[in-house]
């Protein structure tokens, strides 16, 4: 169990880690290596802030609440990572954002419909799930095309990289920075605890342990294998400009740290890559045909994790 949560951890990290800084690399302002070493330091800082502050996502991807307690097991767990784990790795080898979040809960289902059958708690997965996952990305999105807007009512110019002295350039490469650090903050502060509650569920390690586990494995996968991922959410979506760059990272720091304390399970996937399709909306320069693929593997990333999950909980079994 314990090597099957870090392998979801170390698989995360090399889809996830980029998430935050893709601006940053994707306008210039930081190098691939830099923004990558930035974010994963930023992670996880946010993952063991986690312990205090994200404690109902803990229990929400233990299983509790889905299954009969009866019906939670080592095993279910262990299935709910192997199918999560390799859902995400095949995302990350084709170079998709896909979301952990969305692999978990689909391997929760399937695993959890094998053991509990008519049992299973589908209408958990409804407020506590389902509608924060699908408004995420919507959210993002609106919010990011609303704050360029905005940006322009007061003056500037998203899309003009010319600005009017050094100072200004210094703080709004310093103000990008930092909002690529909150944004990585804030993903290893909602992501960090849904790893964890396969380990707490599974009484593997305690909550402490844990956490400094899967923070490290995180780590590990991105410094390792996060370069295909990071080229799709940097270069190929749209172009932007460091000034675009700060309103979606600001959007994603957000929502993703202000979902953490309630419990809510957005995935820091779908709302950071929101932010930047925002961008391109408003730019005009959205490229459709990547915009496809990747909706096409966020569509596909539930269902495939279930059907892992099913069929690893059947060969546990």
């Amino acid at each position: 169990m314990l090597v099957g949560a870090l392998v979801v951890a170390f698989v995360n990290g090399a889809n996830d880690n980029f998430k935050g800084v893709a601006t940053l690399y994707g306008s210039g302002t930081l190098s691939y290596r830099g923004a990558l070493t930035f974010g994963t330091l930023a992670t996880a800082l946010g993952g063991i802030a986690s312990l205090v502050f994200a404690v109902a996502l803990v229990r929400a991807f233990s299983g509790k609440g889905l299954v009969p307690d009866a019906a939670l097991s080592p095993a279910l767990l262990a299935s709910v990572a192997l199918a999560a784990g390799s859902t995400v790795l095949l995302a990350t080898r084709l170079g998709f954002p896909v979301s952990t979040t969305h692999s978990l809960v689909g391997g929760l289902v399937g695993a959890g419909w094998v053991v509990a059958g008519s049992e299973l708690n589908v209408g958990v997965l409804g407020g506590a799930f389902a509608l924060p996952l699908v408004a995420g990305p919507l959210i993002a999105t609106g919010l990011a095309w609303l704050g360029l807007r905005l940006q322009r009512g007061v003056g500037r110019k998203p899309t003009d990289r010319r600005l009017r002295s050094a100072s200004e350039l210094r703080a709004l490469t310093v103000g990008h920075v930092l909002s690529g650090g909150l944004a990585s903050f804030g993903r290893g502060l909602n992501d960090t605890p849904k790893i964890l509650g396969l380990l707490v569920g599974a009484s593997v390690l305690s909550p402490a342990l844990g956490v400094f586990a899967i923070t490290g494995a995180m780590a590990l996968g991105g410094l390792l294998a996060a370069r295909r991922v990071a080229e799709t959410l940097a270069r190929r979506i749209t172009p932007m400009t460091p000034a675009q760059g700060l309103v979606a990272n600001c959007v994603t720091a957000l929502l993703v740290t202000g979902a953490s304390p309630m419990g809510l399970p957005l995935s820091t996937t779908h709302v950071s890559t929101g932010g930047i399709f925002g961008i391109g909306i408003d730019t005009g320069g959205l490229r459709w045909q990547a915009v496809g693929g990747i909706l096409s593997a966020w569509v596909t990333t539930l269902p495939l994790a279930a059907a892992l999950g099913a069929g690893f909980m059947w060969g546990l079994r």
